[in-house]
């Protein structure tokens, strides 16, 4: 039992020691997976993030859903209504 301990805390220490190390060269100082705040382009064409047609989608997508809530409460109060 105490071997196994002693071969754990043998690995923790290993693997802190690791983390300490920064295998970036300078030059890979500024790349990350992801894109940094206003670091793109604006759009180009219609279909690019931010273009008309993306916002055009999410105000539909938007509406749609302000329809179907609207629908339902009605048929909701016509129920009571009814009922």
């Amino acid at each position: 039992m105490a071997r196994v301990v002693e071969a754990h805390l043998l690995i923790a220490g290993t693997r802190a020691q690791d983390d300490d190390i920064d295998i970036r060269s300078p030059d890979d100082a500024d790349v990350t997976i992801l894109p940094r705040p206003n670091s793109g382009t604006a759009p180009q064409t219609p279909g690019d993030p931010g273009g008309w047609q993306q916002l055009m989608l999410l105000v539909l997508i938007v509406a749609a859903l302000v329809v179907i809530f609207l629908l339902v409460r009605r048929q909701m109060r016509r129920a009571r209504a009814s009922a």
